[in-house]
Order: structure tokens, then C-alpha cells, then sequence
């Protein structure tokens, strides 16, 4: 019978603008819930009706904020040669975070320590491939309360890399760590500047809870970068039916953009694309389902129909464990996202919906990195690539090993993976069958073996240590 190519754009230009129209109506009439008066009392002062901490939206006001939000900054890392200039063609992919358990290489999982998180710091800082940091371990061997700044202040000494703010507490170890002020990072932000960058969290459905509102007020005030991050799921926090639960996430991005361009107009923010559904059988939250990946692409066209960055995931599996699954769903969303053009991919070395981390997967998961980056380089026709008089001149029967060409191409025009196997059968047994995954393992550990630690100026070590003895117990 054959299946028909009914999808390759998705949503159409039509079914854009109803998707639009619709997250309007909802916000006009159902409204969005900010718990926080403060922000409550600035939407009241630009005219916005209110009841209690629901606010209500119209056509003008989600349209001008539309059109003003920014679209490209630079991501500042401690290291300039790692700064990540972003704009509607930027493809940045970083690690994943907040897993609570860590998978080894024999597959056995734990709760993931203090060391296991170091280790991932020192294994992001070594792979070319993970663009920005963020911490993918939660360690369990700390106090809840003192595991942001915790990891805050080790991942400024284990990396340059740009970083990722699991809250707006963090704020200070890393301006220290940059070695600015806070009057610094607003100047600087006027010139397109971004002293890291981080999250807004939706709580689905329609709903800014008071630590996020707190959150996205610091970050605007200081002109930190961040992504919109609804989550809804659908038939949980969201509706069953993929256009409603892309109408709802739709509705839940424009929300906070609207407040976050009453603040700051221009300021850049991130449209989230990271929508799952719920698995009926057991209650658990899918991220790996082909349903994910077109909640996703559909996330992307709002975002460039509205001329907006975007911010999805990369590597995301729903396998506890790194075997066909996990390699097949994060092969799945690296092709998807890069096709839908989303740029900040944090996601690398994640298990298990979210819940897991593991070294091995995120040595794997920058193997796929390379390969979607080919994926995506474009072909260009040049008469040398083309080389259509080589292949006069080789002629029917003949071969091109030999020729100058091939030794001059050799080197840059295939992809050479570092630890997927491409070995026949007959080798590969005589090397005990080592597996991606165990040589993976292997990588990760030799890179840990040869890591370096980034220099840091002694005085700003100096000022970070005094920062957290003062405010922290660690």
C-alpha cells in the first residue's frame, strides 16, 4: 500500500495561524496564572485585565511583544574562544541536566555522588562536541538546598565552557566566577551580551509558579538569556490531541514573552519546544515517541513563524540503559531538531526520561553530534567536487582509489566516528567484541585520565571561595 508524504512541512502556513489565533483566545479568556503580585501589579500597570494572580491577554499586546523579542547575543563563556554567537541559524548542542541517578558502563544504576558529577564537568570540559555546560548529575550525597551552588561553584573551576543557571540564587558565584559585577552584566547586556544563560519553567497548564516568577524578574534585570520551558504533557497536564497540546505549549510561550518584553523590549528569549505525553499504561512521561518528535517540530515552525530562537533537546531516550532504544530515539531527535532548525540543544548523556545520566552515553551522544552536523553541512557544487572530469578520464570499469582527488578528500569529506564500530566480523571478534557502548565507556575514561583543569585567575578563586564559606555551609 505504501505511506503518503502528507508531513514533510508539518504544519502548514494556514494551520500556523490557527494555532496563533487559538493560543490568543485562550489567553483572553482562560488567562494565565503568574503566582506573584508583583508581577500581577506591573501587568496591571500597563492596562492588562486581572483577577487575583490570573491575567488576561489580547491580540495587541502578544503581537507587539512578537514583534520586538530579539533574535540573536552572544553566550559568553570564561573562555572566549568557547562564546557562542547565536541567530536564526545557530545549531548549539550542550549536555543534559538535573538527572538523580547515573548509569555505568555494565548498565547498574545508582544514585549519582558528588564525584560522579565532577566527572561529568571534567568530561564536558574535554569533548569538543558539548558546546555549553550544564549539570547533568544531581549528586545525593549533598543537601538539597546546598546542590545549585554547589555545582555552580565547582562547574566555574572544572569549566570554561558558557553555563547554565539551575536558578537565579546562582547568580553571583558565577558573575564572580566571570569576574564582573552586577551593574556589568546589565551594561553588557545593551551590547548583545550574555553572562550565561538558563530556564524559565511553565508548570502546565497556564501556570508561572512564585520561584519562577522570581526567576525570570532576576534574569531580566541582569540581562541573562533564557529559555521559556513549558513541559506539558499530553492527557496529564495537557490535552490527549497533538494540536491541542501544541496549541497549550504555544499559549504557554507567549505568556512570559509578554512580560519579559513589558520589562525589557528586545531582550532575547528562547521559544521552548520540549512538550511530551504521557504513557496511559503506566503514568510515565514519554520523550522519546515518534508523538514527541512532532510536538517538537511543531514547537520549532511557531518559533521561526514568529522569528524567534528556539530551545529544544538532543540525545533524549526514554531506555534506562544505553542499548539499541536509547540510540535509536536520540539518533531520532538529533535529525528532528537540526531538520526544524531549533538552536539550543542541552540534552547530551541523558537516560531514562530525564532521570538518568550516564559518561559513556555522552561520549556517544557527541558521536551523533558529528553526525548530524554532517547531516546538516550544505553540498556545494564546486567543479572539483563535482569532478566530472575525473570521472571522464576513469571511465566505465575503472576505480578511483589511487587517484590525487580521493588522497587530497580522504581526510574531510566523510565522517570518521571515534567510537561507533565499522570493522567486519572476522576483526572485530579478534578484539573480544567490543561493543560502541564499551568503547564509549573506554573514551570516557581516558578522557577523565587526561583532563586539565582550566585556569582560573587566583584572585577570582580567592573572591568565589569567600563568597561561599560566607553564604553556604560547604
Amino acid at each position: 500500500m505504501g505511506s503518503r508524504f502528507d508531513n514533510l512541512n508539518l504544519l502548514t502556513e494556514e494551520q500556523l495561524n490557527l494555532v496563533h489565533e487559538k493560543s490568543i483566545k485562550l489567553l483572553s479568556t482562560v488567562g494565565f496564572k503568574f503566582i506573584h503580585q508583583e508581577v500581577v501589579e506591573i501587568f496591571k500597570s500597563h492596562g492588562f485585565k486581572t483577577d487575583q494572580d490570573t491575567v488576561f491577554f489580547n491580540e495587541e499586546s502578544i503581537n507587539q511583544a512578537i514583534e520586538t523579542v530579539g533574535n540573536r547575543f552572544t553566550l559568553l563563556a570564561r573562555n572566549p574562544k568557547y562564546n557562542i554567537k547565536f541567530d536564526m541559524n545557530t545549531f548549539s548542542p550542550g549536555i543534559g541536566g538535573g538527572a538523580t541517578w547515573i548509569v555505568d558502563a555494565d548498565n547498574t544504576c545508582r544514585p549519582a555522588t558528588m564525584e560522579d558529577a565532577i566527572n561529568c564537568m571534567k568530561l564536558a570540559q574535554m569533548l569538543e562536541q558539548v558546546e555549553t555546560w550544564r549539570p547533568l548529575l544531581c549528586p545525593m550525597d549533598i543537601k538539597g538546598s546546598l546542590n545549585p551552588p554547589w555545582l555552580a561553584f565547582q562547574s566555574v573551576l572544572r569549566t570554561d565552557k558558557p553555563h547554565h543557571y539551575t536558578s537565579h540564587q546562582e547568580l553571583d558565584i558565577i558573575r564572580i566566577g566571570y569576574g564582573v559585577t552586577r551593574e556589568t552584566m546589565k551594561k553588557d547586556a545593551e551590547k548583545g551580551l550574555s553572562y550565561g544563560q538558563s530556564s524559565v519553567n511553565v508548570i502546565s497548564p497556564l501556570t508561572l509558579a512564585t520561584s519562577q516568577c522570581e526567576t525570570l524578574l532576576e534574569y531580566v534585570r541582569y540581562g541573562v538569556v533564557f529559555n521559556l520551558a513549558p513541559m506539558p504533557s499530553g492527557s496529564t497536564t495537557a490535552p490527549i490531541t497533538l494540536p491541542a497540546e501544541i496549541i497549550q505549549q504555544n499559549a504557554e510561550n507567549l505568556a512570559p514573552l509578554v512580560l519579559c518584553q513589558l520589562l525589557k523590549p528586545g531582550m532575547p528569549i528562547l521559544y521552548g519546544t520540549i512538550g511530551s505525553h504521557t504513557d496511559m499504561r503506566n503514568m510515565a512521561t514519554i520523550f522519546g515517541s515518534p508523538e514527541t518528535r512532532i510536538l517538537e517540530y511543531a514547537a520549532a515552525q511557531m518559533a521561526r513563524h514568529y522569528n524567534m530562537l528556539s530551545r529544544g533537546g538532543v540525545g533524549m531516550t526514554d531506555s534506562p540503559c544505553s542499548d539499541f532504544q536509547a540510540g535509536a530515539e536520540s539518533m531520532f531527535q538529533f535529525i528532528n531538531v537540526a531538520r526544524a532548525g531549533i538552536n539550543f540543544l542541552p540534552g547530551m548523556g541523558h537516560l531514562g526520561s530525564f532521570m538518568g545520566g550516564s559518561l559513556a552515553k555522552l561520549v556517544l551522544d557527541a558521536e551523533l553530534v558529528d553526525y548530524s552536523k554532517r547531516f546538516m553541512k550544505p553540498l556545494e557544487f564546486t567543479e572539483d567536487s563535482m569532478a566530472t572530469d575525473l570521472i571522464e578520464k576513469v571511465g566505465p570499469g575503472g576505480n578511483f582509489i589511487a587517484e590525487p582527488h580521493t588522497l587530497k578528500h580522504c581526510r574531510s569529506e566523510y565522517t570518521v566516528p571515534s567510537v561507533f564500530v565499522r570493522e567486519n566480523y572476522d576483526t572485530w571478534t579478534k578484539k573480544d567484541y567490543p561493543t560502541a557502548m564499551q568503547l564509549a565507556a573506554d573514551k570516557a575514561e581516558k578522557l577523565l585520565e587526561q583532563y586539565e583543569q582550566p585556569e582560573i585567575d587566583p584572585e577570582i578563586k580567592k573572591d568565589l571561595e569567600h563568597y561561599m564559606k560566607k553564604n553556604y555551609e560547604l
